[in-house]
């Protein structure tokens, strides 16, 4: 004899209940990593900025008060970025990252502090920010650079 064959109700079950346990454990992991490469973007920003400050305090220490102007920086259009800062004499320069529409409420701000090095012109960076570090990268969670 010849049966039609389909899918039990059991069978379906099954494969429902496999679909919700990959939505429920993937939901959370992709939204973790959009969250971080929202950051990775402000962090580019903020990376970008300090390779200017470094350039332009080792041609010109004795610069009193930093901004965008006077080192030649430039903030791309970013739908992540919503301004960037720097401010502070060339010994003691900062920059802060101010970030929009990351899916982190409130909006988390990047802080990267420069130290001038005892006789020399170089800059050693220490990075923070205002929210989770889990949605930093690691560069920002351990920042040691000296460009």
């Amino acid at each position: 004899m010849n049966r039609i064959r389909g899918f039990s109700i059991l069978d379906l079950l099954i494969i429902f209940s496999i679909v919700l346990i990959c939505v429920v454990i993937g939901t959370p992991l992709v939204t973790k990593y959009s969250i971080q490469v929202r950051m990775a973007e402000a962090l580019y920003e903020a990376e970008r900025a300090q390779s200017m400050v470094t350039t332009y305090c080792a041609v010109s220490p004795s610069v009193v008060e930093l901004n965008s102007a006077s080192t030649g920086y430039v903030l791309h259009d970013s739908e992540y970025v919503k301004s960037l800062q720097m401010g502070g004499p060339c010994v003691a320069p900062s920059i802060t990252v101010v970030t929009q529409n990351t899916g982190i409420s409130p909006d988390p701000t990047i802080t990267l502090t420069g130290t001038r090095l005892s006789d020399s012109s170089l800059l050693a960076w220490d990075c923070s920010s205002s929210s989770n570090d889990s949605y930093v990268s690691e560069s920002c969670r351990k920042y040691v650079n000296s460009n």
